[in-house]
């Protein structure tokens, strides 16, 4: 474990969208945290590492052999995930790595055993369990505001079409918007529920010439409870929505917007100090009563690298284990028998 009067010294794999614009920017807003290298073969990019002061290797081996790096943040294609965690936790690092964690079960269980025999962390960049509407939706159901849930709806529409010849239109690749948004839902679902998944549904439409990935997405968690989550992902819409729609016994919340933390990021702004304005607009009715506006809880993606840094240095529980983060990857694996046999597939998750 590094001493605490120091920081963690770390790199990240990868310097595309992810890489610059996400991790970058939170590692070098975390006290604890000192970004030290970059790992790309883009020519343009490694010229930008190296303006932003960076060592730059280009591939991920040289960056993992370093002997100062002690965190090694993977944000790279999905299909890569598993074999660059293996390598860095073998080599000694403790390992982010973006969602979704891999493709398979088999895949998540081997990154799990090499951490464990390496006795390194091991964690997943499920971010959105900081963002604005989950917080809200938790609070509420939390408090009781919502009781009972029997139904809770998710969704993402976008306009980012698949276009072929990328890696996120390739299903070998972890391509798809369920393998992308989805894995946010999927988790976001799982972490609001104390019960068991019992049985997976999904349907999927492919409307993209040229590609294998779905453009559409609907999948039905049924928990032990009873409740119903379904998630609806879809990346060929009229414009960007996103939202939440959930039925109790006596109440309803709706809400809508997109998180505006990803946007302040984009603009090189810090967050959540410089988000000021909230991307959601929502109401909870109830029986007789006139609906009120939802109070929001502001998002903040840095209390993850924060917790990274409090679990690594003062043995903070780790808040995205590996291990819930294996259910999201066993439930896409689940989804997409399903929709590929058009059955419902009975579980324990």
């Amino acid at each position: 474990m590094p001493q605490n009067n120091r920081s963690i010294k770390t790199g990240i794999i990868g310097y595309g969208y992810a890489g610059r614009i996400i991790h970058q920017q939170l590692i070098q807003a975390t006290d604890g945290l000192e970004l030290r290298a970059v790992s790309t073969s883009n020519p343009d990019r490694q010229t930008e590492a190296e303006r932003n002061n960076l060592i730059v290797y280009p591939n991920p081996q040289e960056l993992i052999a370093d002997p100062a790096i002690e965190l090694v943040v993977i944000a790279t294609p999905h299909y890569s995930h598993a074999e660059l965690s293996i390598e860095a936790l073998n080599h000694g690092k403790h390992v982010v790595t973006d969602k979704i964690m891999c493709l398979t079960t088999k895949e998540a269980d081997a990154m799990i055993q090499a951490a464990r025999d390496n006795k390194k962390m091991l964690s997943v960049f499920h971010n959105r369990r900081w963002d604005e509407d989950f917080l809200t939706v938790r609070k509420y159901i939390g408090e009781a505001c919502v009781e009972k849930p029997r139904i809770i709806k998710s969704y993402v529409y976008t306009d980012s079409f698949p276009q072929p010849g990328r890696w996120r239109s390739s299903r070998a690749k972890g391509g798809g918007i369920l393998s992308d948004w989805g894995a946010h839902l999927i988790d976001q679902a799982l972490s609001l529920q104390p019960a068991r998944v019992v049985s997976v549904y999904c349907d999927m439409q492919y409307s993209a010439k040229d590609v294998d990935v779905e453009t559409w997405a609907l999948c039905v968690l049924t928990f032990e409870n009873g409740t119903r989550h379904i998630i609806e992902t879809a990346n060929d819409s009229h414009k960007r929505l996103k939202g939440w729609d959930i039925l109790g016994s006596s109440s309803r919340l709706v809400c809508e917007g997109y998180d505006p933390q990803e946007a302040a990021l984009r603009r090189g702004e810090t967050i959540p100090d410089s988000v000021q304005q909230s991307g959601f607009t929502g109401l909870l009715y109830t029986k007789n009563q006139e609906p009120l506006p939802l109070n929001f809880i502001p998002g903040d993606w840095t209390k993850y690298y924060k917790n990274i840094v409090q679990h690594l240095l003062h043995g903070e529980e780790l808040a995205v284990k590996p291990e819930d983060a294996r259910k999201v990857v066993q439930v896409r694996e689940l989804a997409l028998q399903s929709a590929s046999n058009n059955i419902i597939i009975k579980t324990s998750i």
